[in-house]
C-alpha cells in the first residue's frame, strides 16, 4: 500500500466490455495533470490471456519501437488520453500489472494480474467520492 494514499479497492469485471468501460472510467477520475505515467510493471503472468503482438503493434502506432521490457512506461499528455486509456484497457484485458500516476502526485491507480486493483488519492475527500462513484456504477469492491 503506497504511503499517504487513501485507497479504494476494486475487483476486475469478468466481461471484456466492462473492462474497457472501467479503463475509461478510472482514467477520467484521475487528477487532470499535465501528464500521466502509464507504467506496465508485470506481464506474461498468464500467457494464455495476452497477445503481445497486439500490444507491440499498438505501441508502434504511437511511435514506441523499443520492446516493453526496455520501455514499460508511457508518458501521456492530455491530448493523448486515448493512448493512456488503451494501455490501461489492454492491461485489464491481458491481466497485467499496470500503474497510472498523475504528475501532480495526488492520484494513482493500479490494476493487478490477481484481478484486483485500487484507485488512490492523497486527498481523502477524492477517495471518498470515488468510493461513492464506484457504488453508483456497480464497480465491485475488493475490500
Amino acid at each position: 500500500m503506497p504511503d499517504g494514499f487513501h485507497l479504494v479497492a476494486f475487483r476486475h469485471p469478468l466481461d471484456s466490455g466492462r473492462k474497457v468501460w472501467l479503463s475509461r472510467y478510472l482514467y477520467s477520475l484521475l487528477d487532470p495533470a499535465p501528464e500521466l505515467l502509464v507504467w506496465v510493471t508485470e506481464w506474461s503472468v498468464w500467457p494464455s490471456s495476452e497477445h503481445l503482438p497486439l500490444f507491440e503493434r499498438f505501441r508502434q502506432s504511437i511511435g514506441e519501437r523499443q520492446p516493453l521490457i526496455e520501455t514499460p512506461g508511457h508518458l501521456v499528455e492530455p491530448l493523448e488520453h486515448n493512448d493512456g486509456i488503451s494501455v490501461l484497457a489492454l492491461a485489464f484485458l491481458f491481466v497485467w500489472d499496470c500503474y497510472v500516476i498523475a504528475a501532480s502526485g495526488r492520484d494513482a491507480l493500479f490494476t493487478s494480474h490477481d484481478e484486483v486493483g485500487w484507485f488512490g488519492s492523497r486527498d481523502e475527500q477524492v477517495a471518498r467520492r470515488v468510493r461513492e462513484l464506484f457504488r453508483e456504477a456497480s464497480v465491485e469492491s475488493a475490500a
